[in-house]
C-alpha cells in the first residue's frame, strides 16, 4: 500500500528545480485565500517558507485569513465566498488533527487546496493513512514536496484528484454487475433475479464515470470509501463528506382484513348498541309509572309504539305488540348494521411489532429458501385469547412505527394480515386470496408513515457521481428499474392467477338480511296466532265459570 501511495502522490512529478522561495502561487484574486503552518519548530525551513508565502500574498493585495483549528464546517460561512483556496506547511504534529481540518473544506465543490511539507515529514505521512483519505476529497489536492538543500530548494509536486474509481460493493452484487447486462431491459427482465433494481443504474454510471466495481474488503479503497443504497432510518446522521441521493420515496399502505359476512357472524346483541340507551331507559320508566299508578298496565308501553287495536277493539296484548315490536326493531336494526358495514371502512387494528404477535397470539410465519415460491407466508392460526391486552382500536400514530419491523397488523376473526415491504405486497395478497376464500383482504389507501430509498456515499469524484445520480431520477430510469423488478417478481403470481372477487361484499351482506327476514317474519305469524288461541282459550275459561257460577 505505501509503494502504490508513494507512485500516485508523485506521479505528476516535475523536473527538479531551486529557488530561494515559493512566491510564485497564482492565486485567483476573486477567492478567499486560508493558510496555516503545522510545524513544532517556529525557525524552521519550512516556517521561513510560510512567512514568505504570506509576505508575497500581501504584497499582491489579497485577502488572506488563518485556516480555523479543530472546529465544525458548521461554524464557518462558507456560502459566503464564491472559491476558496487553502495553503498549509505541515512540518509536525498529530497528522489526524491536521486531517480533520482539511475534512471540512476538501468535501466542498468551490475549494482548491496546496499542501506543503519537507522530505522527513512526507516519508512519515506514507506511513498512515494521510494521503489515502486525502484521496476521498471532492477538491483537487496539490502535493508540494520540498528538499531543503545547500545551494537551494528542490520542489516536487504531485496531484491527488483521480480520475479513475474504484468503487467497492456489496459482494453479492458484483457478480450481477460484472457479468450480466443488467442496463439491458430485455435482459433485465429474462434473467430473473439475476439483476436487481439498483443494478442497471449503476451500470449505467459506471460507463459514465469510468468506475470499477469491486467487493467490499479489508483495503484501503473500502476503509475510507462509503457508498449503500437501503431504507432511510430516523437516526440516520450524514457524517464529514457523505453525501446522501434521495431515489425514491414510499408511501406504505396499511394491509386490513375482515371474515366475509356469514349469518353466524351477525349478533343480534348488536341490536342494543342501535337504540339509544336514554330511549330504552325512558321506556322501562314509563311502564313501571304505568303499572304502580294503576293509569295502565305494564305492558302499555307499547302504546309508544302502536296506538290502534288490531283485534276486536281492544288494546293488543302484552304477547301481540311483543312480536310486533321485535319483528321492526330487529330488523330496522339489521337494516342500520348492514348499511354501516357498507358506507364505512374496516375497523383498525394496530400492534407495536408483529413479533409480539407470533409470540402472544400464536402465530408462525415460514420461510422459504427459494424466493420465487409465492406461499412462503404460512400462518399457523388459532383464536386469538386476550386480545385486547395486545391489539387496540386507535388512531395510528407515528410512535406506532418501528424501523425494519413490519409496519401494522389487522386481526379479524381467526386471520392476521400485515404490511411488508412494498416489492412483496402482491405476493402477501396473492397467498391470502387463495389459502383465504372466507377473508377479504385489501391495501387500504391511506398512508401509514413514508419512507425514502437513500443512495449515500463518501466517494472520490463524488460530485461527478452525484450530478449523474440527480439525472437518473430526473429522467426516471429509477422508476423504469422498479416497475422492471415489479415484473419480474410477480411472474410467479402470473402462473397462478386467483379467482378475483367480482363484488365488495353488499350482495353477501343483503342476502344475509334477508335471511334474517324469513326468519322473523314466521315467528311474527306464529305469536299472531299464538295470540288469538290464547284469547279463545282465555274466552272459553270465562265462559266456563260464568255457566257454572
Amino acid at each position: 500500500m505505501t509503494k502504490a501511495i508513494t507512485l500516485f502522490a508523485i506521479r505528476f512529478l516535475i523536473s527538479a528545480h531551486f529557488a530561494s522561495t515559493l512566491t510564485n502561487f497564482n492565486h485567483n484574486p476573486t477567492c478567499l485565500l486560508m493558510s496555516t503552518l503545522r510545524s513544532e519548530n517556529k525557525h524552521s525551513d519550512l516556517t521561513l517558507q510560510y512567512d514568505n508565502h504570506l509576505s508575497f500574498v500581501h504584497r499582491s493585495a489579497l485577502v488572506v485569513m488563518h485556516l480555523p483549528f479543530n472546529i465544525t464546517i458548521n461554524t464557518f460561512f462558507s456560502w459566503k465566498t464564491t472559491c476558496i483556496e487553502i495553503v498549509t506547511f505541515f512540518k509536525s504534529g498529530d497528522p489526524n488533527v491536521f486531517l480533520h481540518d482539511l475534512q471540512n473544506w476538501g468535501y466542498q465543490r468551490n475549494v482548491v487546496m496546496y499542501t506543503i511539507f519537507p522530505v522527513l515529514a512526507h516519508n512519515n505521512l506514507i506511513s498512515t493513512d494521510f494521503f489515502s483519505r486525502l484521496t476521498t476529497f471532492y477538491a483537487p489536492v496539490y502535493l508540494i514536496e520540498l528538499y531543503f538543500g545547500e545551494d537551494g530548494i528542490k520542489v516536487y509536486t504531485g496531484l491527488l484528484h483521480p480520475t479513475e474509481f474504484i468503487l467497492p460493493l456489496t459482494k453479492s452484487w458484483v457478480p450481477s454487475l460484472m457479468h450480466y447486462d443488467c442496463e439491458n431491459h430485455r435482459f433485465f427482465v429474462s434473467t430473473g433475479r439475476r439483476c436487481f433494481a439498483a443494478q442497471g443504474p449503476l451500470q449505467l454510471l459506471r460507463k459514465k464515470l469510468n468506475i470499477t466495481f469491486v467487493p467490499e474488503a479489508g483495503d484501503w479503497h473500502s476503509k475510507f470509501t462509503e457508498f449503500s443504497v437501503f431504507q432511510q432510518s430516523e437516526s440516520l446522521r450524514l457524517g464529514i463528506g457523505v453525501k446522501r441521493h434521495i431515489e425514491k420515496t414510499i408511501d406504505y399502505y396499511v394491509l386490513y382484513c375482515q371474515e366475509n359476512p356469514t349469518l353466524l357472524s351477525l349478533k343480534i346483541s348488536q341490536f342494543f348498541t342501535i337504540i339509544d340507551p336514554w330511549i330504552w331507559a325512558g321506556s322501562v320508566l314509563l311502564s313501571l309509572f304505568l303499572g304502580i299508578s294503576k293509569l295502565g298496565g305494564y305492558s302499555d308501553i307499547a302504546a309508544a309504539f302502536v296506538k290502534v287495536s288490531v283485534l276486536d277493539g281492544r288494546r293488543l296484548s302484552w304477547f301481540g305488540l311483543l312480536c310486533i315490536v321485535a319483528m321492526i326493531a330487529v330488523s330496522s336494526s339489521y337494516d342500520a348494521i348492514i348499511t354501516t358495514d357498507i358506507t364505512t371502512p374496516l375497523e383498525k387494528y394496530v400492534v407495536a411489532t408483529i413479533r409480539e404477535l407470533l409470540k402472544d397470539f400464536g402465530f408462525k410465519l415460514y420461510g422459504s429458501s427459494f424466493s420465487k415460491d409465492t406461499t412462503k407466508w404460512h400462518l399457523s392460526v388459532r383464536k386469538l385469547p386476550n386480545e385486547d391486552d395486545h391489539v387496540w382500536k386507535e388512531e395510528i400514530l407515528p410512535h406506532h412505527t418501528f424501523h425494519e419491523e413490519f409496519s401494522g397488523a389487522a386481526v379479524f376473526a381467526d386471520s392476521i394480515a400485515f404490511d411488508p415491504m412494498s416489492d412483496y405486497i402482491r405476493n402477501v395478497l396473492y397467498f391470502l386470496k387463495r389459502h383465504y376464500t372466507n377473508v377479504t383482504c385489501n391495501v387500504v389507501k391511506e398512508i401509514f408513515y413514508k419512507r425514502n430509498i437513500i443512495w449515500e456515499f463518501k466517494y472520490p469524484g463524488a460530485e461527478g457521481l452525484y450530478r449523474n445520480l440527480q439525472w437518473l431520477s430526473s429522467n426516471g430510469l429509477f422508476q423504469l428499474y422498479a416497475t422492471l423488478w415489479r415484473f419480474v417478481d410477480e411472474a410467479n403470481i402470473r402462473k397462478h392467477p386467483v379467482v378475483e372477487q367480482k363484488g365488495i361484499g353488499a350482495l353477501e351482506n343483503l342476502f344475509v338480511a334477508f335471511q334474517l327476514y324469513l326468519i322473523f317474519i314466521p315467528l311474527a305469524i306464529l305469536g299472531f296466532f299464538g295470540e288469538i288461541m290464547f284469547r279463545k282459550v282465555h274466552l272459553n275459561t270465562i265462559e266456563c265459570v260464568y255457566c257454572a257460577g
